[in-house]
């Protein structure tokens, strides 16, 4: 829902932070557990009527996916703790939650194009 300035804001803000919350507790609990295991099963295409195909990561590719995980994670976690500190009307600044969304983004990237070129 659109509000006044341009800016969108959730319907049930509540609703939005307790599944932002969920979601960066999944993705952080998803690394952990891939590197607590050594395996981190990362799903990758679902072509051709074939739903198994995962690439596993193992030992430092397994590390660094997870490390983009957590950092997807935290940047939710970020904007969520924001959001619930912010004062009624005041504008939430994003910027520390985005530089560390990108950065997750970029290492999570990075791993699935080195993971598909068979280096890792």
């Amino acid at each position: 829902m659109k509000a006044r300035g341009g800016i969108w804001r959730a319907r049930h803000p509540w609703l939005a932070n307790v599944l932002a919350g969920a979601t960066a507790a999944c993705l952080v609990g998803f690394g952990v557990y891939g590197v607590v295991r050594d395996d981190l099963p990362v799903p990758s295409s679902l072509r051709y009527g074939n739903p198994h195909r995962y690439f596993h990561l193992h030992g430092a590719a397994a590390w660094l996916m997870a490390a983009g995980l957590v950092c997807s994670g935290v940047s939710m976690a970020i904007v969520v703790w924001r959001r619930l500190t912010a004062k009624p009307g005041a504008k939430i600044d994003q910027r520390a939650a985005i530089i560390i969304a990108m950065a997750g983004f970029v290492i999570i990237m990075g791993m699935m194009v080195l993971t598909s070129f068979g280096v890792v």
